[in-house]
Formats: structure tokens, C-alpha cells, sequence
């Protein structure tokens, strides 16, 4: 039952099940949505899609849909934001090449130093820099 499933969802994730489910009640539409599930003391990430099935008198009876564990998704994309806030809080120029040269990724301080955005870097292949070498005295 609804309620049932409900209370394997993590607390902070329950409204916005809910809110999915109503709104595709009331469009009509597709469900889609991204929540959380607690399992046996660890914490899954779901991702649910399902359509309206009408019954024989043409009125909204159920959705029927599935769903799918994208965990291991949801951990890498929190890995990549946390790298992300973490270059972006550097005072360094950091810019990534690809085995071509060309820059597929700079953090912000790239952009104020080179006075371009992010998407004016990247694809470029030559920037003009060149590595930062230390000499010895």
C-alpha cells in the first residue's frame, strides 16, 4: 500500500514523493521523480517513473510504472560537486586538458584570470599557458 512504502522513505524525502505523485494525478503527465529509501540501516536512492492507467470508465485507476536504484549515480555526482567546491575554492588557476590539450574543465579562478567564462574555456586548445615550473637557486 502507499502508506506502506511511505514509511521506508526518508523523512526529508516523503513531501516531495508525495507532491510528484499529486501533480502527476492532476496533469495527467508522467511520473518522474528522485527520493531516498531506508533499507536494513542503509540509505538507497530511487528513481521512480510511472504512468496513469485508466480504467474501463476512462478515469485515472492507478500508476504503474518501476523503479530503479541510481545510488551509485547519486554518490558520484556528490563526489564530483564536492571536487568541484573544492577547485572553485582554490586562488589557483586550475585548468584540465584531456590527453589532446584540449581544456574540458577549469575552476573559477581560471575564469577571472583569463577573463573569460567557463564555456569560452572549455574545448579551447591552446590558452596560451604553459605549466608553472619551479627552478632551483
Amino acid at each position: 500500500s502507499p502508506s506502506e512504502i511511505l514509511t521506508h522513505v526518508v523523512p526529508e524525502d516523503r513531501d516531495k514523493l508525495l507532491r510528484a505523485i499529486e501533480e502527476t494525478w492532476r496533469s495527467k503527465g508522467v511520473l518522474d521523480v528522485e527520493y531516498r529509501v531506508q533499507c536494513g540501516g542503509t540509505v538507497k536512492s530511487i528513481r521512480e517513473y510511472g504512468e496513469i492507467i485508466y480504467g474501463a470508465d476512462g478515469k485515472a485507476s492507478h500508476i504503474c510504472g518501476f523503479c530503479r536504484d541510481v545510488t551509485a549515480r547519486k554518490e558520484i555526482e556528490n563526489k564530483l560537486r564536492r571536487q568541484v567546491q573544492i577547485l572553485d575554492q582554490l586562488r589557483e588557476t586550475v585548468i584540465v586538458a584531456d590527453l589532446d590539450g584540449r581544456v574540458i574543465d577549469c575552476n573559477k579562478y581560471a575564469e577571472i584570470q583569463l577573463g573569460r567564462t567557463r564555456n569560452e574555456i572549455l574545448g579551447q586548445y591552446n590558452l596560451g599557458l604553459s605549466p608553472h615550473r619551479e627552478t632551483s637557486a
